[in-house]
């Protein structure tokens, strides 16, 4: 710790964590020490501030359709010949989880 009370975090644990010059960090103490907590760039967001920005443009589903959507994979439309189907990952990787 520098006389100023600065600490060097290695360039390693900043290049992991992509902590780049001017970061912020709350700092907690806990049992062992303290806890570096980076404060996070974007101010807490509200569901109803964000809500359609995806922007999807179709009609409104309900949830039953989004779950019929999900048990029979994907909508034929969001379906590519070079992407795997997600849920058909999903299901591999569950399997695999599951054996």
């Amino acid at each position: 710790m520098s006389s100023k009370g600065q600490v060097i975090v290695p360039k390693a644990v900043r290049d992991a964590r992509n902590w780049l010059p001017g970061a912020e960090f709350l700092v907690e103490e806990v049992e062992e020490g303290i806890l570096l907590r980076p404060l996070r760039p974007f101010k807490p967001t509200r569901l109803e501030d964000v809500i359609g920005c995806t922007g999807y443009g179709g009609p409104a589903r309900s949830l039953g359709d989004m779950e019929r959507a999900i048990a029979r994979g994907t909508f034929p439309s969001h379906q590519s010949a070079t992407a795997p189907d997600v849920c058909t990952i999903f299901r591999q990787r569950t399997i695999s989880v599951a054996t």
